[in-house]
């Protein structure tokens, strides 16, 4: 018997849920209460576990409770084996019922609108659906952190490496849009010396590649890109405000759309 077979011999599969119940409380005396039993008595079974698999699980000197590096790796692993073995289980007492196999999807605000529903329709009934909508960062934790299936997400370079797998599903052309006027024609245009910019926050995902995107067009210049462009956090806030819009027939860049997993 090898090192690892020797370690899974010495691990209790209540063990396994004792972790995931404590991931998700991110507070012992909360997760204890959950699992009906003792803090005393789960803080052991937590530490025995650590103990058995040789690494830390938990950051202690935060709070809330954070995983350690490793305790993200395993979190990903052990979800998947346990939703892998009690699909199993159910399967060989007959009970399985695949309608009600739920499979955790989170995505970028916009692709949760516009993308996941066409998708979804066409997917034959034999799962349940739940889906985040999420910043793209957030949905990259997430994955990375097991607390998600996959992920629907723009491109990303963290998503082409492990411990992720990927498909591409299209390229997303971005345009700038803006308002009209009551006949219908742009109210600004790309070649006049100034004009506004409705834009995302800097810290996030669509944001810094806008940006990144703009500073190759130093040719453009914004009212107030020094001092107070507007700033929108999300797709769905933006759109409202730029009513009656028209696109200014100028492609500014292409994004690739991923589907990605943990491998």
């Amino acid at each position: 018997m090898d090192d690892c077979g020797a370690v899974l011999h010495n691990i209790e599969t209540k063990w396994l849920y004792d972790f995931l119940t404590l991931e998700k409380c991110r507070n012992f005396s909360q997760a204890a209460v959950s699992r009906n039993v003792s803090q005393p008595a789960f803080s052991r079974r937590i530490r025995a576990l650590e103990q058995a698999i040789g690494v830390e699980l938990f950051n202690r000197q935060v709070t809330p409770l954070q995983l350690s590096e490793q305790g993200k790796i395993f979190h990903s692993q052990i979800r998947h084996l346990l939703q892998q073995l009690e699909s199993n289980l159910a399967e060989l007492r007959g009970g399985s019922d695949y309608a009600q196999r739920k499979i955790k999807i989170a995505a970028a605000h916009s692709l949760s609108l516009g993308l996941l529903p066409s998708i979804i329709s066409q997917m034959p009934p034999l799962f349940t659906w739940a889906i985040e909508a999420i910043d793209v960062d957030e949905a990259v934790d997430k994955l990375r952190e097991g607390q998600s299936d996959c992920i629907f997400s723009f491109h990303d370079e963290d998503l082409l490496e492990a411990p992720f797998d990927h498909i591409r599903l299209f390229e997303s052309q971005l345009f700038p849009v803006c308002a009209s006027d009551e006949h219908g024609e742009a109210l600004f245009n790309l070649a006049q010396p100034h004009f506004p910019l409705l834009n995302y926050s800097r810290n996030s995902y669509m944001g810094r590649l806008i940006n990144r995107t703009l500073t190759r067009h130093s040719e453009l210049s914004f009212t107030g890109q020094r001092s107070g462009t507007f700033i929108r956090e999300k797709m769905e806030s933006i759109k409202p405000c730029a009513a009656r819009r028209v696109s200014l027939n100028t492609r500014l860049m292409t994004s690739t759309v991923v589907m990605a997993r943990s491998e």
